[in-house]
Order: C-alpha cells, then sequence, then structure tokens
C-alpha cells in the first residue's frame, strides 16, 4: 500500500492511497475472514482428532476380542496380581497331583508292561527292530515323565 505524505506546518500527515483493495475496512474484512476461517480449520481438526482417537479404540477392542490377540491388549497391575494368584493355585493343584500314590502306581505299571515288553521283543527268535525301538523311546519318555513329576512335588 502507498502512501502520500503531505507536510503541513511541520508535521507529516499520511494519507491512505485508495488504489486497487479501496478503503481500510475493506482491508481488515479479509483478515477477519481468514481468522474466523482458521477457528473453524482448527476446530474441525480437533473434532478429526477426536474421532480417531475414538476410532483408534475401537479398533483396538475389535482387535482384542478374539482369543488370538487377547494378549495384545493393555494390562493393568491389577491382571498380573490376579494372574500370580492364578499360576501360584494351578501349581499347588498340579504338585498335588503329581505327588498323588495312584499316578505313582500307575508310571509304574507302565514302566514295568513297557520292560516286560522290551524284553519279550529281545527273547524272541524273529526280534523286529522298529518294534523294539518305538518301545524303548515310549519308555524313555515315561520314564522321564516320571522323574519330573517325582521332582516336581
Amino acid at each position: 500500500m502507498k502512501e502520500n505524505l503531505h507536510v503541513k506546518d511541520n508535521r507529516k500527515h499520511r494519507e491512505p492511497d485508495v488504489g486497487v483493495r479501496g478503503n481500510n475496512r475493506k482491508h481488515r474484512e479479509p483478515e477477519l475472514e481468514f481468522e474466523e476461517s482458521a477457528e473453524t480449520i482448527r476446530q474441525e481438526i480437533q473434532e478429526y482428532k477426536n474421532k480417531l482417537d475414538v476410532f483408534e479404540d475401537q479398533m483396538e477392542d475389535g482387535r482384542n476380542e478374539g482369543l488370538f490377540f487377547k494378549n495384545l491388549r493393555k494390562k493393568t497391575t491389577v491382571d498380573k496380581v490376579k494372574a500370580k494368584e492364578e499360576a501360584e493355585k494351578i501349581k499347588d493343584v498340579t504338585r498335588e497331583k503329581a505327588g498323588s500314590g495312584t499316578r505313582k502306581n500307575i508310571y509304574l505299571f507302565f514302566v514295568g508292561l513297557l520292560s516286560f515288553a522290551i524284553v519279550d521283543s529281545i527273547a524272541s527268535t524273529s526280534t523286529d527292530w522298529r518294534n523294539l525301538a518305538v518301545l524303548g523311546a515310549i519308555l524313555v519318555d515315561l520314564v522321564s515323565q516320571f522323574i519330573y513329576e517325582q521332582n516336581m512335588s
């Protein structure tokens, strides 16, 4: 905006140049319009951000509904305390069941039965080594499980 400077009585007096845009009121109106539009745009942006946050929360909840995605959900300290208590209860029950006499007798019965089957397979004239290998593998697994449960109780 150009200004014409006139000197009167040793004072400078400014007169606005009424050029293409017109007077000062017209210059202020676009600024007000711009500020109003900027404010509405800011409000819309904030509104969209809020909608996005709600949508992300809904997506997270929807994703966590399946059993596979349960561990992705944010866990609180209350959940951890409850989980530890339940784990302790499960360990106690497992120790009680593992140390029971009936379970021990069942393991010993199957160990004896497999040992007898292996000795019988070796003593027979036609020895099938594949059958003997399978029986031996089952016997080793059964003995290792028996030892594990005895150490646990």
